[in-house]
């Protein structure tokens, strides 16, 4: 016999010997390896099944709107609902005429139910680093523009925006002042 057609391989699922020239079972206590596969692969499928229900989370209705400022649309702003709860926030971008559709777990499935403090954050243009600012020194890192709206509308605290969020069709348009 050559040194190729006497190499075994013990599989340790289910005792059997694997050879070049045939499949033979050995001594089995247990069950045969492609069942195990299978309950495993089945156990596992089911695991994550269970992680994906969204029965736990919060209700969401969707909320849209149009946010201006000086009478103009606000684009590329970011707004940002608050729930006063440990809910996770709902967040969109405005478009070019200031409008937006806020997602909370995918790009625009709403909000969670109830009050909301807003906030809206909008900046111009990128900028590089000023000579002697600090960064992170990363080469070419380039900083956030100025604000083009007043700050306090960056934090729940200062916006004094509040909407509340309920079932059905939600549109909360927001004119900001200086």
């Amino acid at each position: 016999m050559s040194g190729i057609d006497s190499l075994v391989l013990l599989n340790p699922c289910a005792g059997v010997a694997v050879g070049r020239r045939a499949f033979k079972k050995t001594a089995n206590h247990g069950w045969p390896c492609k069942y195990a596969l299978i309950f495993c692969c089945i156990a596992g499928y089911l695991l994550l099944a269970a992680g994906c229900d969204d029965s736990n989370l919060p209700p969401l209705a969707p909320v849209t709107g149009r946010i201006t400022y000086r009478g103009q649309p606000l684009p590329a702003a970011t707004v940002t609902f608050n729930p006063g709860s440990d809910a996770r926030a709902a967040t969109a971008l405005t478009d070019a005429d200031g409008r937006y559709t806020l997602g909370t777990y995918s790009i625009s499935d709403g909000a969670v139910l109830g009050k909301h403090r807003v906030t809206i954050v909008a900046r111009g243009a990128e900028r590089p680093l000023k000579p002697g600012e600090r960064g992170s020194g990363i080469p070419g890192e380039m900083m956030p523009g100025e604000p083009v709206i007043p700050k306090k509308y960056f934090t729940p605290e200062t916006s004094g925006l509040e909407f509340e969020v309920v079932r059905g069709k939600n549109v909360c348009d927001l004119t900001l002042a200086d």
